[in-house]
């Protein structure tokens, strides 16, 4: 049984800040911590989930990686069976009764520039648009991946897609979706709640596109179409 890697710094490397902050601490929440990760990590190795360079990647992908421990970690508590196929394939694999269920895991990062989050204590404006964006800029992404599973038949045309979606790295994600979900803007093209006056008309209730700049347009309201009706 391997140990989880929690209480050494290679002064060499370039650590994730959350990695380097819960290694460095000696508080009594930080030591918490580490046990709880302990467990955690002995967990998913015995039900055989562990890829092979997980722990390699783990001190600078720390969201991803502890992301895809954790959510397969609760299924496996849940009572599920679950397999974790090697190579390339999605992430985890259920089988309930006769129907297959894929789930690819996936943490939504702020991007090099994408999303502008300001210091604790300043007073700005929180535009949306930069997270709901990098939202269906990572949906997207896995919606490739997963047709390419499809075209080669690692899933099955009657088997269930979803893809589990973490907000981890985003720290005002939930500022952002006091009103309603980002997710669900993302998803069914929900603009701000509301009223402009001077016209007499409810305006930007619903927003099915996001103008990125003059040329590039990012739809907002994927689950509203059939385009992306083969993944939830």
């Amino acid at each position: 049984m391997n140990e989880f890697p929690m209480f050494k710094l290679d002064e060499s490397c370039q650590y994730h800040n959350a990695y380097k902050n819960i290694t460095n601490e000696k508080s009594e929440l930080a030591i918490k911590a580490k046990k709880y990760y302990q467990k955690l990590y002995e967990q998913y190795q015995q039900i055989q989930c562990e890829e092979p360079n997980f722990l390699d990647g783990l001190q600078k992908q720390w969201y991803p990686r502890i992301w895809e421990m954790y959510f397969t970690c609760q299924l496996a508590e849940l009572g599920f069976e679950v397999n974790c196929p090697k190579g390339n394939a999605p992430d985890i694999k259920l089988k309930i009764d006769d129907q297959v269920i894929w789930i690819e895991c996936t943490i939504i990062s702020k991007g090099e520039g994408a999303v502008i989050e300001h210091e604790d204590g300043e007073g700005h404006e929180l535009n949306d648009e930069d997270y709901i964006l990098r939202i269906t800029s990572a949906l997207n992404t896995k919606y490739k991946q997963i047709q390419k599973h499809k075209e080669s038949g690692i899933i099955g045309n009657n088997d269930v897609v979803l893809i589990a979606i973490n907000t981890g790295e985003l720290m005002m994600a939930n500022i952002a979706q006091l009103d309603y979900p980002l997710i669900q803007k993302a998803l069914y093209g929900i603009g701000q709640m509301t009223y402009n006056f001077t016209t007499k008309e409810v305006n930007n209730l619903h927003r099915p596109k996001i103008s990125k700049s003059k040329t590039t347009i990012i739809p907002s309201n994927l689950f509203t179409t059939t385009d992306y009706e083969d993944i939830s």
